[in-house]
């Protein structure tokens, strides 16, 4: 199969990255703010 000929959008790329970014700066809050303990404790 070939590829090279597809087009990509732009927005697309941008807006995966952009969701990546938004779930890690959460998880980092909530581990930030002892919702990690709290998980482990049940």
């Amino acid at each position: 199969m070939d590829f090279s000929d597809r087009q990509q959008e732009p927005g697309k790329k941008f807006l995966g990255i952009g969701l990546v970014i938004a779930f890690h700066v959460v998880l980092v809050y909530a581990l930030l703010n002892g919702l990690g303990t709290k998980l482990i404790e049940i």
